[in-house]
């Protein structure tokens, strides 16, 4: 019996595990990039475990805190100030 960790996901369920589109997937085939994946005569496989390890070797990053409506009133009230 398979484990989910072993189960093959085909290019096109791929992209749902990973968050991009399918193109993109495709692209990062070409360029070497992107999770590992099974060539199987024309068609492409990834096991679910390989898509998981890549998301984890992802670099994170904090997103920038966006502005508040009064941060930006503000900044538009001095920039009218300015001579």
């Amino acid at each position: 019996m398979h484990t989910v960790e072993h189960k093959l996901l085909t290019d096109r369920e791929a992209p749902e595990v990973v968050g991009v589109k399918r193109k993109t997937l495709q692209e990062w085939r070409r360029l070497g990039k992107g999770p590992t994946f099974i060539r199987v005569s024309n068609r492409c496989y990834y096991k679910f475990s390989d898509l998981l390890a890549f998301l984890a070797s992802c670099p994170r990053t904090v997103a920038r805190r966006s502005r508040s409506q009064e941060e930006l009133n503000a900044t538009k009230q001095q920039e009218r100030v300015k001579p």
